[in-house]
């Protein structure tokens, strides 16, 4: 089922303008994430299997997404929903082994990065061919439990507990206002709890691009 959203304003000829134009801040982090791995890809202690490929994984995701899920919200459809989903599936899929390395076990991590990244579209194309949803979300609200525990469970192992709890809240903030949507919008009069969604989501990751940068930060010289 398609849903209807509040915010069905048009502006400069785009169709439910504010939902579209929200996705932009998935572009900007996911292009800074990756930017924050390249620039110092010769210092950056993370270690590049799996945790640098599942960073780069998350970013690049997190990047299409807005392009998939701007696309859906110009013209919702079932199908147009599959290419907003495909690269949110990619983007759990990495955080939830990068949680898996950070705070349990590497090895782990290198067994299940690759089943994992097949795993998440796998569901989204599961959900398109049977109507079939569940899958899809015991992925991405599993993953999200599990990061919750692993940070209460196990202790770091790298610096950065922070951003991943910022992280998290930003994203349970994201799923409440998605749930408030028309509630939003009607108290506003200007902005819907979708539109406020993807800002939250893309702040959830931004978290994460901020631990890559201060990670990967080169030394300060001292004379």
């Amino acid at each position: 089922m398609i849903l209807a959203y509040a915010d069905q304003r048009s502006w400069l000829g785009i169709p439910n303008a504010w939902d579209v134009l929200s996705n932009l801040p998935f572009l900007v982090v996911g292009v800074f994430g990756m930017w924050a791995m390249r620039r110092r890809e010769g210092t950056c202690p993370i270690p590049a299997w799996p945790d640098r490929w599942a960073f780069i994984a998350l970013f690049s995701g997190t990047a299409s997404v807005a392009f998939g899920s701007a696309a859906y919200h110009l013209a919702p459809s079932r199908d147009r929903l599959v290419w907003d989903r495909l690269p949110m599936s990619i983007a759990f899929a990495a955080l939830l082994t990068l949680a898996i390395s950070e705070r349990f076990s590497r090895r782990w991590a290198q067994t299940l990065f690759i089943p994992l990244l097949l795993l998440g579209p796998a569901t989204v194309l599961f959900w398109a061919a049977t109507g079939e949803i569940r899958p899809y979300g015991a992925l991405q609200y599993g993953s999200l439990l599990v990061i919750a525990a692993s940070l209460v469970l196990f202790p770091r192992r790298a610096p950065g507990t922070t951003y991943w709890v910022l992280g998290l809240a930003c994203y349970a903030l994201a799923k409440l206002l998605e749930t408030v949507d028309t509630e939003v919008f009607r108290a506003t009069e200007y902005v819907s709890g979708h539109t406020l969604k993807h800002i939250a989501s893309a702040m959830g990751v931004w978290c994460l691009a901020m631990l890559v940068r201060r990670r990967c930060r080169p030394a300060t010289l001292t004379t």
